[in-house]
């Protein structure tokens, strides 16, 4: 055409004009009108014509709606997308993300991306494709609950630090649970709490309806100290009697309280009062403390001692298999505490002792399987009524100490493994000095054996260590423990005698063994003993505390017969309560008690 014709084509009626609209041949793909127009661009003369294309029916054109939403969000988890096609008879093929494949003509979708429809029509082989974008509307808000904490006795609240991003945008709110309590701030990044437990964090995106949480643990500080005492009854003699108190909690000092106002700072004070009195345990570092009350009886009886004994099975009705802390007896209530270690010799927080069935073991612990022994006391792995031996040792700790002193006779032990060669039993007094230990044989495998606890008395608490290194140098420790034997000594009351004074005069006295004298008594500093013996011999006096531990040996020597000996006992360098002065020879033994109080 000349350069003074201007000519053009327009697209109608659905047309749709690919490229080429200023030129003589445009490209088209889609049936419709298109019109030609040619301009005399001197002259402003035009002529027009029309073209139309249509489409060959049997080609199909795919169509894709999306009715609803067309993003994926919290609230909107799906997307619907509808296929169709005018062309009868045709089928539909659905490609997508991660591999998503369909033949229906409508989809139902939870992943963003493009999903591409192709039509296809069966009898002619043409087909056809349209794709679809579904939006990602997701929002999950960055957040933390922040660090574990802890409440102690001078602590006993602390601040929540949770963070997150977007803090206007997002809802936010604090849950508590396992005993937890908040004081305020519920709503906030830093609320308030004043009780251990599990305290969770949920923030909300306000557009896309998602939440993240986060958790943290609030643990109370485990430094409560511990705390037994004992009173008793005024001793028929001195009138006397020496309180007792002892903590297994290292770093405490005591404070005692009591009738007419009675106030000592002593461990273990002698009183001349009869009434109530309370010790008080303080932990100097934390700052908590802990009291027990003992009853001081006045001396109008004194006590007769019998003993009974029993055995602490674990195959009583009242306990099922599964966790737990106290046992029931006769006598009363025992306390167990199991401490699970790990596999890399940490402890773990918990108390995982608990009652195993030996003649139906449960888990990987065939190794605990006995025809006859019942049910028996194991460290769980878990802290679940699942029992499961724990692989990795630990400890059990019996806790006598609501029923009092006890003489520990004999126990039980299974499966102690030939490379738990360090697996031991501990017998602890009321101070936490050890009594008595014995090892406990490694005899492989469902092995079983009586542990002989060396009829050893005032016993307060047992430790039973499972300890070892298997084949592969890992620390081992699996077994368990039944039939534990102890015995109880039950106080009965009987008149008590008025004390007899005696003078230095008396004491001059031909004294047989049978009545030698100790003055006076209660001493401040400095005590006499006094005796005669019936025959020339040798003697020997030795000092003992009343737990009877050898404090020294007062004197020794050969007496002469009818001859008084006196013996002086130097207190100045004893601490205030009761001694037992123990007076040996040939025609026999005589014990004294005395007194120091200052």
């Amino acid at each position: 055409m000349s350069s003074i014709i201007n000519d053009y084509w327009t697209a109608s009626d659905g047309g749709h004009i690919v490229s080429g609209d200023r030129t003589m041949n445009p490209v088209v793909d889609a049936p419709g009108t298109y019109t030609l127009t040619v301009k005399n661009m001197v002259l402003g003369c035009e002529s027009t014509d029309i073209v139309v294309v249509t489409r060959d029916a049997s080609v199909p054109v795919a169509s894709i709606m999306a009715p609803g939403y067309p993003a994926i969000k919290c609230t909107n988890p799906t997307v619907v997308l509808l296929g169709s096609s005018e062309t009868d008879g045709v089928t539909f093929s659905w490609t997508g993300p991660e591999g998503f494949t369909s033949a229906s003509a409508s989809i139902e979708v939870a992943v963003p991306g493009t999903y591409t429809l192709t039509v296809t029509n069966p009898d002619s082989g043409c087909s056809s494709s349209a794709s679809y974008d579904v939006g990602n509307a997701l929002v999950y808000p960055e957040m933390s609950a922040g660090e574990d904490k802890m409440l102690t006795c001078s602590a006993t609240s602390v601040m929540l630090e949770g963070t997150m991003e977007l803090y206007g945008t997002n809802s936010l709110h604090w849950v508590a649970s396992d005993g937890g309590h908040i004081v305020s701030g519920e709503n906030t990044l830093t609320p308030i709490v004043d009780a251990p437990g599990t305290y969770t964090m949920i923030v909300g995106d306000v557009h896309s309806g998602c939440t993240s949480t986060d958790m943290v643990v609030v643990i109370m500080d485990n430094n409560m100290p511990h705390v037994v005492a004992a009173g008793g009854t005024l001793d028929c003699e001195t009138g006397l009697i020496q309180l007792q108190a002892s903590s297994l909690t290292e770093g405490v000092t005591y404070s005692w309280a009591g009738p007419n106002g009675y106030t000592s700072n002593l461990q273990n004070p002698v009183v001349d009062i009869a009434g109530e009195y309370v010790v008080t345990v303080s932990h100097i570092a934390s700052g908590c403390s802990a009291s027990k009350s003992v009853t001081v009886n006045p001396r109008a009886t004194t006590t007769e001692v019998t003993k009974s004994c029993q055995i602490l099975a674990f195959g009583y009705g009242e306990y099922t298999k599964g966790l737990i802390s106290t046992f029931s007896t006769p006598a009363g209530p025992v306390a167990v505490m199991g401490r699970k270690r790990n596999a890399d010799g940490t402890y773990t927080a918990g108390n995982h002792a608990a009652i195993f069935d030996s003649q139906t073991p449960t888990g990987d612990d065939t190794d605990l399987y006995t025809s006859d022994w019942g049910q028996v006391l194991i460290i769980n792995q878990d802290l679940s009524d699942l029992p499961n031996d724990n692989q990795w040792g630990g400890e059990l700790i019996l806790d006598f100490s609501a029923i009092g002193p006890v003489t520990m006779e004999s126990m039980k032990a299974l499966d102690i493994d030939g490379y738990e060669n360090m697996s031991w039993v501990y017998l602890y007094d009321a101070a936490g000095n050890e009594l008595y230990k014995v090892q406990l044989q490694n005899l492989g495998n469902n092995s079983r054996q009586e542990v002989n606890l060396g009829n050893t008395k005032g016993v307060m608490l047992m430790k039973v260590v499972l300890d070892g290194r298997n084949e592969v140098d890992a620390l081992a420790g699996s077994g368990a423990v039944d039939d534990i034997k102890f015995c109880v000594e039950s106080n009965t009351q009987v008149p008590c005698e008025e004390p007899q004074q005696h003078s230095p005069e008396e004491d001059e006295m031909e004294l047989g063994i049978g009545n030698a004298v100790a003055y006076p008594n209660p001493f401040r500093d400095k005590g006499k003993i006094n005796f005669r013996l019936p025959r020339a011999e040798q003697y020997v006096v030795n000092l003992y505390d009343t737990k009877g531990t050898l404090i020294r040996q007062l004197a020794t020597g050969t007496a002469v017969k009818g001859e008084l000996n006196s013996i002086e006992l130097d207190g100045s360098n004893l601490a205030e309560g009761m001694y037992m002065v123990r007076l040996v020879s040939s025609s026999g033994s005589k014990t004294l008690k005395m007194i120091l109080k200052r």
